[in-house]
């Protein structure tokens, strides 16, 4: 069961670094990016799986040492706002 506060966004990419683009509406907001089913490894704004967004701004989500097919999975909780996703 999935709590009401829990929004959960899925999607496959074939890339070495996601970033998104997140606005927090509200203090308090939190994203767990999993990658191919475990917490996603620490990057400058993501640790131990955990985005705890404080500004509207371009976040580092994954950030591995070489391309290839993912499964990215966001568990965002909070009032949060999604934008626009970009791949390197």
């Amino acid at each position: 069961m999935i709590p009401d506060s829990l929004g959960i966004l899925e999607l496959g990419f074939a890339a070495r670094d996601v970033y998104l683009v997140v606005e927090p509406e509200a203090a308090g907001g939190s994203i767990r990016v999993r990658l191919d089913g475990r917490d996603a490894p620490d990057t400058p704004d993501v640790r131990e799986g955990l985005l705890e967004p404080g500004d509207s701004r371009l976040y580092r989500l994954v950030a591995l040492k070489a391309p290839g097919p993912h499964v990215l999975r966001l568990e965002v909780r909070g009032r949060l706002r999604l934008f626009a996703f970009t791949f390197g």
